[in-house]
């Protein structure tokens, strides 16, 4: 019985050590799967950690897109100064003006008495720009020599027509006081003697998306133009001339010059009759935008305005013997400067746009337009003939006289840019 009841318990001793093998193998097991769990977990953390590293990088990189397509576009460095050079050789088509005003000593009104138009059609040149930057600004300068050459025409329209003395009037002139009434009118070859074109232009780059450059800019231009008229033909009204008074106001009143009875036309000689000497400095200010669609492509647009402007130029009837002198300086909503110059109301605009082509990282090949339209400047007019100085006045009526000009013209060209 004794050894019955040992051998039972060694039974059940040997079921408990085997159950407790069991439940220790079956921790340690799960153990296991813990560490296993944690490790993979780990990883996955690791995986996810390197996927939001990628984006974070794919971001950043966005951002930092427009330094690096600017990189791109030109690989200078970004420290320090850079440069390039850039030939020009284009093309103007357009004209210069130059008018004289007279206000009616009686009634106030201001009437046009001359216009000269001195066409470009076209006139070429030759130039080059020079680039200069540091970081993210750029100085550029500009400059354009006109090669001599027959460039179209130059017309030149008188208007001479008396102010409306009440005796011409009584006796029924048909066009007495009718001061639009063209009454001389004349065309010429025009030439250009001397030419030249100068601009410093200063610029600062913002990048608002990687693929717009934005650039405030402020520019200084310089530009003498010298033209003369050879040959031509004329057409003048002939002399209203009163049987009751005569001519009491010498030279006061004539026919228009397209009355094919009333006046009268010849050739000029074949020599020069005239000859314009224009030169003025602009202020411009404006914005350019630079869209960049592709690495090798680069789109221009700027728009310019010129709140200040001055002009000088000389005006010498070779065939009459009399030189004329004008100064004027304009502005936005000013009157009234100096004692040689005076400020009127102007306007001026320069719209612009260039197309890039970038064939290596340091040679592009450029498609240039530019215009400039601006109203007329007015200032003082200056006359002398040959035996007298210059003087400024009135006219035999005493109607104040003022001269000025004013620009129209499309330059189109075409350049290829080398940085160094």
């Amino acid at each position: 019985m004794k050894k019955i009841f040992i051998a039972i318990l060694m039974f059940f001793m040997g079921i408990c050590i085997a159950a407790e093998n069991e439940i220790s193998q079956t921790s340690n097991e799960s153990s296991s799967d813990k560490i296993i769990s944690k490790e993979n977990q780990n990883s996955a953390n690791e995986i996810l950690q390197d996927e939001n590293s990628a984006e974070e990088n794919s971001l950043s990189n966005e951002k930092s897109a427009p330094s690096e397509i600017v990189k791109k576009e030109n690989p200078q460095k970004t420290q320090g100064w850079n440069f390039a050079i850039e030939p020009i050789f284009g093309m103007r088509f357009g004209k210069e003006g130059e008018i004289v005003w007279a206000k009616n000593s009686r009634n106030g009104k201001r009437y046009k008495l001359s216009e000269l138009e001195w066409e470009y059609t076209p006139a070429w040149y030759l130039g080059g720009k020079v680039f200069a930057n540091y970081k993210r600004f750029e100085i550029t300068s500009t400059s354009k020599f006109f090669m001599p050459t027959h460039c179209g025409t130059i017309k030149d329209s008188d208007w001479l027509q008396d102010y409306g003395y009440a005796k011409m009037i009584q006796e029924g002139f048909p066009y007495t006081a009718d001061t639009s009434v063209k009454t001389n009118y004349s065309e010429s070859e025009n030439h250009i003697t001397t030419a030249i074109d100068f601009e410093l232009s200063f610029s600062y780059k913002f990048y608002p998306t990687y693929f717009l450059t934005l650039r405030p800019k402020i520019s200084a231009s310089y530009q003498r133009m010298k033209f003369k008229a050879i040959g031509g033909q004329y057409w003048y009204g002939k002399i209203l001339v009163s049987e009751k008074f005569g001519r009491p106001y010498n030279d006061s009143s004539y026919f228009p010059y397209n009355d094919i009875e009333n006046s009268v036309s010849d050739k000029l000689p074949d020599e020069t009759v005239l000859k314009y000497d224009t030169r003025s400095i602009y202020i411009w200010t404006g914005i350019q935008a630079d869209f960049i669609p592709t690495k090798k492509i680069v789109l221009s647009l700027a728009i310019e305005f010129a709140p200040f402007v001055y002009m000088l130029s000389y005006d010498n009837h070779v065939m009459k013997g009399y030189d004329y002198k004008q100064y004027s300086t304009s502005a936005f909503f000013m009157t009234g400067f100096g004692k040689e110059s005076s400020i009127s109301p102007f306007f001026a605009v320069r719209p612009s746009f260039t197309a890039i082509f970038n064939f290596t990282d340091f040679i592009s090949i450029a498609l240039n337009f530019n215009g400039v339209f601006t109203s007329a400047t007015e200032g003082p007019n200056y006359g002398k003939s040959q035996s007298t100085p210059y003087q400024t006045g009135c006219d035999n009526f005493g109607n104040i006289i003022n001269a000025g000009g004013y620009s129209m013209y499309f330059d189109a060209g075409i350049s290829i840019k080398f940085s160094l």
